[in-house]
């Protein structure tokens, strides 16, 4: 799945028609992959815990990813930050990629997907 920051369908080919517009024949887009919608729980310095708590949600039939990001000191809460993130299937993304002119190249599950420009 690809977490956007851009919700409109539309504007994410958009996005993808401008990056192909950069790139010269046989050029690289590589998207890289996180574990973004995982929890955690991590210690930092100075008794600072930062949590993160990863759900998702579907509206109006869109998957959404809502990453929840808390600090605390001494149990007491810090700050807290709300990321929502429109999320894509493999094969959405795909298809995009190729309308903007796009094949994919190499996948290193996991790591990153790599397309090549094609025209």
């Amino acid at each position: 799945m690809l977490g956007s920051h851009i919700f409109s369908s539309e504007d994410i080919q958009k996005s993808f028609n401008c990056v192909a517009k950069h790139l010269q024949p046989g050029g690289l887009l590589i998207i890289s992959c996180s574990n973004a919608y995982g929890n955690s729980l991590v210690e930092l310095d100075n008794g600072i815990v930062h949590k993160k708590i990863a759900t998702t949600e579907l509206i109006e039939n869109e998957r959404y990813a809502i990453l929840n990001y808390l600090f605390y000191q001494n149990e007491k809460l810090l700050t807290q930050e709300t990321v929502k993130l429109k999320l894509l299937s493999y094969q959405t993304c795909k298809m995009m990629l190729e309308k903007a002119g796009f094949i994919e190249k190499d996948i290193n599950q996991g790591k990153y997907y790599t397309y090549l420009k094609t025209t």
